[in-house]
């Protein structure tokens, strides 16, 4: 923590007892002051931690109050968890909309999860009251000035994830246990050797994300990001180890309308073997769309997509798409205060062809067509999401003349992710529990390509950095 930032803390934590007075405390509730003390900024994280345990230990007494929230916002925010403090915060404002203070450490948290246009416009507003103490105001000048100013430093944020679990396809193996062979002489029914059907099995999955974000004099927002995932299991062949890489160039988030372009480059190896190599690139325009009557916001996106594919163990798949893609995620604009739960969802279509690159790839080239949907919804400390995906492919000629006298092949997939994360701050500090479930069906009408699979996983996420 730099000098400025510590100054700006303290100012706003001593303007807290000068700009709000919060009502009287029930009598069951055991909150003897109205705020944290300003020396409280300069606590250990040992300290901070202790003082946000013995605050939640009166959570079912002083649940109603909004200077218990508020104080809950400022250690979270202290603690580094930024997410977790604009919840504390909204509650807050939801009790008594008019905190002067508590909107100032809404300003701050709002900044600090990456939303300086909404941080911008409440310091702004905040600017113009008489009610906030004339001795905060060129600070708060000062801040709206910095606020307004494009980000040049660059944030960094590294995850880390850990799970256990089982899957009952570890090698996405046909559900069938046998097949048809369409011979020149007739039909041969054969049993799928046991070698090549479906492995349950447990598995051991981690997952290192890492993030890396600066702005430019232009307004301009850059974004990379590379994860690397590994999944462990009894049988080696069955494991895997996945590397993406992904730079995203954004015009001017916080304008109205804004070209996006990406690209990405993505590694699987499994079971020992490089299995796909494959680059990624699109363009999109995106808008920004205020909902009027409930304090949410939508972005649809148009765009223009081209991938592609190279398999190394099997060349003669190798392939090209090319595609369009339109999609519409909306959910609470940072900065609104009237929701004490917020809901998000998002759409996605992508329609394209997949062109193979050796005139002799089975099936040559195929259409495909994919609609995504996702939901979530965030409480008090858990989160709930889920997500859907329907794809479609069908091939332009006939897959092998070994299969259904040479049918062209036709998949439908369908994919279902659940998961439900809690933050359990009295079991540890900065780390997220969760729990997931995973489910695949793939019917096809060529046997060898139905495919169904259910997966079951727990374990835990930090933020390290």
């Amino acid at each position: 923590m730099n000098l400025r930032t510590l100054a700006w803390l303290l100012a706003i934590a001593s303007a807290h007892v000068a700009a709000q007075t919060p009502p009287s405390p029930p009598a069951v509730c055991p909150l003897s002051q109205p705020d944290l003390p300003p020396e409280v900024l300069l606590a250990s994280r040992a300290d901070l931690q202790q003082r946000l345990q013995a605050l939640e230990a009166m959570a079912d007494q002083c649940m109603g109050r909004a200077t218990f929230h508020a104080q809950r916002g400022v250690l979270l925010q202290l603690l580094g968890q930024a997410s977790d403090a604009i919840e504390a915060l909204e509650r807050s404002l939801l009790l008594e909309p008019d905190q002067p203070g508590t909107l100032l450490d809404y300003a701050l948290a709002l900044r600090a999860v990456g939303d300086p246009a909404s941080a911008t416009a409440l310091l702004g507003a905040l600017s113009q009251r008489t009610d906030v103490p004339a001795a905060l105001q060129p600070l708060l000048l000062r801040q709206l000035a910095e606020a307004s100013a494009p980000a040049r430093a660059v944030q960094y944020r590294v995850r880390f994830s850990t799970a256990l679990g089982a899957d009952s396809n570890l090698n996405n193996a046909p559900s069938a246990d046998g097949f048809t062979l369409t011979l020149p002489w007739g039909n041969a029914d054969l049993a799928l050797d046991e070698a090549s059907r479906a492995r349950p099995g447990a598995a051991w999955l981690n997952t290192l994300q890492g993030q890396a974000l600066f702005g430019t004099e232009a307004g301009q927002l850059w974004v990379m990001q590379a994860e690397l995932r590994t999944r462990q299991t009894e049988q080696p062949a069955t494991a895997y180890h996945q590397a993406d890489l992904v730079g995203t160039w954004l015009q001017a988030p916080a304008a109205s309308s804004q070209w996006q372009a990406r690209l990405a480059l993505s590694s699987l190896t499994f079971g020992g073997q490089a299995l796909q190599q494959s680059q990624r690139a699109a363009v999109s325009h995106q808008w920004r769309l205020p909902v009027p009557g409930w304090g949410g916001l939508c972005r649809p996106l148009a765009g223009l997509e081209l991938e592609t594919r190279h398999y190394p163990s099997a060349p003669s798949l190798d392939g090209r798409y090319q595609g369009l893609t339109a999609a519409v995620a909306c959910g609470p604009e940072l900065g609104h205060t009237d929701q004490p739960a917020r809901s998000r969802f998002n759409l996605q279509w992508r329609l394209g062809q997949d062109h193979a690159a050796n005139p002799q790839r089975p099936g040559a080239d195929s259409s495909t067509a994919e609609v995504r949907a996702g939901w979530g919804r965030s409480w008090f400390d858990k989160d709930l999401t889920a997500d859907y995906s329907i794809a479609a492919q069908q091939d332009a000629s006939g897959y092998s003349p070994l299969l259904s006298n040479n049918a062209a092949r036709n998949t439908l997939r369908h994919t279902l992710h659940l998961e439900l994360a809690a933050t359990p701050q009295r079991l540890f500090a900065g780390g997220q529990w969760f729990v997931a479930a995973d489910v695949t069906l793939q019917t096809s009408n060529l046997a060898p390509f139905a495919i169904r699979g259910q997966a079951l996983y727990t374990g835990f996420r930090w933020v390290l950095l």
